[in-house]
């Protein structure tokens, strides 16, 4: 009988020991998940928008739309021709990761690019200053007609990608002991995005895409958040272009409406404070070169008529 309670102990005990190593490594899996997380950032969250460059809003609303898709690869990676770098000879061996693939390597995050360039958007416009409202939408297209004094702004992603040349040195498996000194890989982050303006009625006002693209030479000791940095660094770029842009497309627009439209608020009638802040408009806009000297002088005419 003591004998029997003593097997009984030892295999508690036994148990005890695995439940506890379990327990153990699913903590350390969780601190380990955790890190990796606070270490790679999304792009909309570590984004730090610039000054508003509006002391007053040019419209009431801009509506921000959902980015399509047309990434030539449409958002899949291809990572499997990095194991040619195995062959012996074969000096490196070329990927694609998106940085949704990344994300989810990395943090073991479901992340959305898309979504996350047109947070990265929104978050950019809200601190400008150049309209009062600022709204996000899940469709990558309203339906018009919209309100008064209400503008859309359509994004297209063409491409986001990191373009990784994975190196062994050609010395297959063995080459993996010179990432100690030499880099693992050599290549490129890119980013490359479409704005579309629409009016209420849907009637496109500008389009404009941007292209950055920057280096990335990837070392065994590098940081987990080496291609969102990167993006980031990208956006940074892009984003006074896309300020401005999205300024003298809504500038430009409003010197087209009739006077009376001008305000953002309730309509007024046709004034001389309305001709005149309409002509710094028009002056403001040949100073950009988005007009030229014979289309200011033929619109200054217009307004001087209407007046």
């Amino acid at each position: 009988m003591i004998h029997r309670l003593v097997n009984i102990y030892n295999h508690m005990t036994t148990l005890g020991g695995i439940m506890k190593r379990r327990l153990l490594t699913g903590i350390t899996a969780v601190a380990v998940m955790s890190f990796l997380c606070s270490c790679v950032s999304t792009l909309s969250s570590s984004f730090k928008p610039s000054p508003p460059i509006r002391q007053e809003a040019v419209v009431d609303t801009i509506k921000v739309c959902k980015a399509v898709e047309d990434r030539p690869l449409g958002g899949k990676s291809r990572i499997g021709a990095g194991f040619l770098a195995l062959i012996p000879l074969m000096p490196f061996a070329s990927q694609q990761f998106t940085p949704e693939r990344y994300m989810a390597n990395q943090a073991g995050l479901q992340y959305s690019f898309l979504e996350d360039i047109s947070q990265t958007v929104d978050k950019d416009l809200k601190a400008s200053g150049i309209a009062r409202h600022i709204d996000l939408l899940s469709v990558e297209r309203p339906e018009f007609p919209l309100a008064p004094s209400c503008y859309v702004l359509c994004l297209t992603l063409h491409e986001g990608i990191w373009n990784r040349n994975f190196t062994t040195y050609g010395l297959s498996f063995a080459g993996a002991i010179l990432w100690l000194g030499l880099p693992v890989s050599y290549g490129s982050v890119i980013l490359k995005i479409e704005a579309i303006m629409y009016d209420r009625n849907g009637k496109q006002l500008g389009t404009k895409i941007w292209l950055q693209q920057i280096r990335l030479t990837e070392w065994i000791y590098s940081s987990p958040s080496r291609v969102p940095r990167r993006l980031l660094i990208l956006y940074d770029r892009i984003s006074p272009e896309l300020r401005q842009f999205v300024t003298a497309t809504l500038e430009k627009a409003r010197s087209d409406e009739p006077p009376e439209t001008l305000s953002i608020n309730t309509p007024k009638p046709v004034s001389a404070d309305n001709i005149t802040r309409k002509l710094e408009i028009l002056k403001n806009l040949k100073k950009d070169g988005t007009i030229t000297e014979e289309e200011y002088q033929a619109k200054k005419k217009k307004l001087i008529d209407e007046l």
